[in-house]
């Protein structure tokens, strides 16, 4: 269907469009927090980990981002050494990137990113020992499994580690 244009009476030569005026859609785009890892992430003892948290669609960047492990914020006068702290502040997206070296079972805990004016974002930490997944020598044979090992310890065979 299509309308014809109104004629403005005081002025005749001016055609006034039916639908003269109408709303424009704004979308409003969300301010998000998050880590790019999983939900959770394994790391061998002695093992690094590096996480990167991104802020995106923000109107301004934030002014500093807060890392926390368990309920403790990151303290590069407390903690110890081999974590590196990066950060990036761009127009519509900012981000802060955590890397810890040398990883230890004790440090298994959640981490969380908690940028100035956002929301926060965390992911669990799982530092685990090779132990279990740890090959073996059995006199002659290359590399056994750990379950091959305890039998044959249980039968009285010699065992190294490889």
């Amino acid at each position: 269907v299509v309308e014809e244009p109104e004629v403005d009476p005081d002025r005749p030569n001016l055609h006034v469009p039916a639908l003269a005026l109408q709303a424009e859609v704004v979308e409003e785009r969300v301010q998000k927090t998050e880590i790019l890892a999983p939900p959770e992430v394994r790391v061998p003892e002695g093992g690094s980990v590096t996480l990167e948290c991104v802020v995106t669609e923000h109107r301004t960047p934030p002014s500093s981002f807060t890392w926390f492990i368990g309920e403790r914020a990151l303290d590069f006068h407390v903690h110890r050494g081999g974590i590196l702290l990066e950060e990036e502040r761009k127009t519509r997206s900012s981000a802060s990137k955590l890397t810890l070296t040398r990883m230890e079972v004790g440090e298994s805990a959640v981490y969380t990113c908690s940028p100035a004016g956002a929301d926060s974002a965390s992911v669990r930490v799982t530092v685990f020992t090779e132990t279990a997944n740890r090959r073996f020598t059995l006199s002659g044979v290359k590399s056994v499994n750990v379950e091959f090992v305890l039998l044959a310890v249980s039968l009285g065979l010699a065992v190294s580690a490889a």
